[in-house]
């Protein structure tokens, strides 16, 4: 660090930022609402229905970027034009449940405050950037010969992996490389430019071009190509450093990767502090940081532990300086080395620094792969040894086709043939990988503490093998290394390895309250979560009217955050969709392995309840279970479902008889743990409340109480609440929604008697946390209360 200011400042500032909150570099949008500005186009994107449009310089007082969306405009607008825009504002709006994505952090970061929704345009300057809407034009030009030559899989694929542009990448394919930990290929990153840029460069040179000759144009073309992509966060990183690589050749100075690696991370933090929260960030840098850090050591060990050195083997003339008793040790394994052949020896060291590196980045990167998809790809260094050198052919391949289609198009078919065939290996690679035991673990988010710890941890280990490798230098220098001293190099590198583990259990480690609930913020809906410590998890609907894709957006990442990779027993309390969207996604998708689903009795059955549609529906998710192969259960008044100290009762609906509609007949359940007890309602309303309150299972007061139907004036009515008494209520609907939920009289009487009430449009997610005896409130958006039995 000394060595190296600029290093240490980039790691110092990165610390700093993330000790201060996000909202010191939050930026106050616009207010929603009927607009008209003027603004520069300074990015655009054409669909396939719409135009995309970023503003700069826009005339809303305070706004610095505004993003517009222009459906069905025949019209083309150019980056350089002068626009007149009169839509409609939305704000980003910051998100409402654990693991959610934060599309407003996103957006920030971007310098983006709002979107609008343009319906009138008018130019007011026709001035055009020629240099980038030329970059555009080429962008384009260049994706729509991918997707012809190549089809629209293995095209959408490579136009990720080579221009950064992900529209049109298969959902699946992005899951299973994901899942697989070999993501990292279809952004730009530094592979592609040390591969593109440097194999440029290097091209060049051995041309016989001087310095300038061959630096100049590859530096040229690389900010070109930067510009055209989309210039992502891993992208700057990556030309910063190669900027510097080539700029240190051309004034004959010494490239140093860690003042490199500072002078990039330097720039990007005081540009945005944001970036100090930004996934793609700090994985970007982690990786080099784990490349200079962590590799150099884990190659050190492979040569020095015994064991290891026996396993991975060395190459016949490797430069060692052997003293005393090692020199004739040296000989001897050299005379063993013999025996076999120089490229099975190649092969082996090629194997173990690839391993080392890829172990050295996921020792770094492990918490933020965490934080950003709460689960770890455990064979990823194996597969990534395996596929990383393909991307040298695949992208040379794919470069070659681009050229071939201006000059030689009859010759396209070869390397069409190449990139189908290397795209093909990755993906078959990744889904024998995907099927091994234990291939994904979902760890959860860690908290803060854990992550300090670990990175503490690490840099520990980190600074005492060095000072061990300073030991052995001396010791060399004296030349009087010996084999205790080598010896307890061993046990100091076996020590180091148990104390990474220890590490990595402190950041893995998980205290769960012994009974905890979500109600999961889902817009006009429903989703309720529930488990105890070490038992099964529960998850009680799961569907919105209001919000799009609520299983993957919404329901998946909230358990995958909780370190759940499964629901156990799903329950349906009725067959609405604002009930079932998120639950019949899950299942469709395979989000999530699921262990059982359970529908309330009378959602399909015999009686007057079910008109021809709900009969539809249930059977379709009844069907749909039973094709993934779930057990699907039928719930009525008087089942009872038991897992150690937690119970549920079921009050209704009853079996074999009519109800006027689904939510009279929803599935209402009695939830106690210990002494907490807990009344989930569905939609519950007017004559089924009548109903339950003439089951006798219904007696005493509730601590918590679901609230029917989001709030509808036409639930829990005065009888209900004088017989349930609870003490909070939860209420689930969308914001400013059309139907007035939560209404309020329901507010006012739930006020009257003295119920605390929770909204998930006003707190997000709601949780409770209880030991049995006493619980506790927390809010995502920070309100929390405490209430003693």
């Amino acid at each position: 660090m000394k060595k190296r200011p600029l290093y240490g400042a980039a790691l110092l500032l990165l610390l700093f930022f993330l000790a201060l909150p996000t909202s010191l570099w939050m930026h106050t949008g616009p207010p929603e609402g009927r607009v008209a500005f003027t603004g520069t186009v300074d990015q655009r994107e054409e669909r396939e229905d719409m135009q995309v449009l970023l503003l700069k310089d826009t005339s809303i007082l305070g706004a610095r970027k505004i993003l517009v969306y222009l459906r069905n405009s025949k019209q083309s607008y150019f980056i350089g034009n002068t626009l007149n825009i009169k839509g409609t504002i939305k704000q980003y709006k910051a998100p409402g449940n654990p693991g959610q994505f934060d599309s407003l952090l996103y957006y920030q970061r971007k310098k983006i405050d709002a979107l609008c929704f343009g319906d009138a345009v008018e130019v007011l300057d026709q001035r055009r950037d020629g240099f980038r809407e030329g970059l555009v034009r080429l962008q384009l030009y260049f994706s729509r010969t991918l997707e012809k030559r190549l089809g629209a899989r293995d095209g959408g694929i490579l136009k990720a992996m080579l221009l950064g542009d992900k529209r049109e990448l298969p959902e699946e394919i992005r899951s299973l490389y994901q899942r697989s930990g070999i993501s990292h290929l279809l952004a730009i990153s530094g592979l592609h430019i040390s591969i593109l840029g440097a194999g440029l460069y290097r091209g060049l040179r051995r041309l016989g071009l001087p310095y300038g000759a061959a630096g100049i144009p590859a530096l040229v073309l690389m900010g070109c190509y930067g510009v055209l992509v989309g210039a992502g966060v891993s992208t700057l990183r990556a030309l910063t450093m190669f900027f510097l690589v080539v700029g240190a050749d051309l004034i004959g100075r010494t490239y140093d990767i860690r003042t490199a690696l500072g002078i990039a991370a330097l720039w990007l933090l005081l540009e945005q502090p944001l970036y100090a929260r930004d996934g793609a960030f700090l994985l970007s840098f982690g990786a080099v940081f784990g490349l200079t850090e962590v590799t150099p050591v884990l190659k050190d060990m492979t040569e020095r532990l015994p064991a290891w050195k026996y396993f991975m083997g060395k190459l016949p003339g490797e430069k060692e300086k052997p003293v005393g008793e090692e020199r004739m040790e040296g000989e001897r394994e050299r005379e063993q080395v013999s025996r076999w052949s120089v490229l099975s020896q190649k092969v082996t060291r090629f194997v173990r620094e690839g391993l080392c590196a890829c172990m050295g980045i996921q020792v770094v990167t492990l918490p933020v792969l965490l934080c950003c998809f709460y689960e770890v790809p455990v064979y990823a260094p194996i597969l990534n040894l395996l596929v990383i050198p393909l991307m040298a052919p695949l992208l040379a391949a794919a470069l070659a086709l681009l050229a071939l289609e201006l000059f030689f198009p009859f010759a396209i078919p070869l390397t069409a043939w190449i990139c189908h065939g290397i795209l093909g290996a990755v993906e078959v690679m990744a889904k024998a990988f995907d099927r091994l035991p234990g291939a994904v673990f979902c760890g959860g988010c860690p908290k803060s503490w854990q992550i300090a710890v670990y990175y503490s941890g690490v840099g520990l280990l980190l600074f005492l093998w060095h000072r061990e490798k300073r030991k052995r230098a001396k010791a060399r220098e004296r030349e009087t290394e010996d084999a205790a001293l080598r010896q307890r190099t061993g046990r100091k590198g076996t020590g180091l390895v148990l104390g990474y583990l220890l590490c990595m259990l402190m950041l893995l480690w998980r205290r769960e309250p012994e009974f905890w609930m979500t109600m999961l913020d889902v817009g006009q809906g429903d989703a309720i979560f529930f488990a105890t410590r070490g038992g099964n998890t529960y998850l009680m609907d799961g569907g919105s009217s209001s919000e799009k894709q609520t299983g993957s957006y919404i329901l998946e990442p909230f358990f995958k955050y909780q370190g759940r990779g499964e629901a156990d027993v799903l329950l349906v309390s009725h067959l609405d969709w604002d009930h079932i969207s998120g639950i019949t996604e899950l299942l469709e998708e395979e989000l999530l392995k699921v262990g059982c689903l359970v529908l309330p009795a009378m959602s399909g059955g015999t009686g007057s309840v079910g008109n021809t549609q709900e009969d539809e529906a249930y059977q379709k998710l009844k069907n749909l279970a039973k094709e993934k192969g779930i057990p699907v259960q039928v719930m009525g008044a008087g089942d009872c479902l038991r897992e150690g100290d937690l119970v549920l009762r079921c009050l209704g609906p009853e079996r074999g008889q009519s109800y006027e509609n689904r939510n009279a007949a929803s599935l209402v359940l009695s939830l106690e743990y210990k002494s907490l007890r807990v009344l989930l309602t569905g939609d519950l309303e007017g004559k089924g409340e009548a109903r339950v309150l003439e089951q006798k299972e219904l007696l005493g007061s509730y601590d918590i109480l679901k609230v029917a139907h989001h709030g509808s004036q036409y639930s829990t009515g005065e009888e209900w609440l004088s017989q349930v008494r609870p003490v909070v209520g939860l209420i689930s609907c969308g914001e400013e929604n059309s139907y007035g939920h939560p209404h309020r009289e329901l507010l006012h009487r739930l006020k009257e008697r003295g119920c605390h009430t929770y909204m998930t449009p006003r707190d997000g997610a709601i949780t409770i946390k209880s030991d049995g005896s006493s619980f506790e409130v927390e809010t995502f958006r920070q309100s929390h209360g405490i209430f003693q039995e």
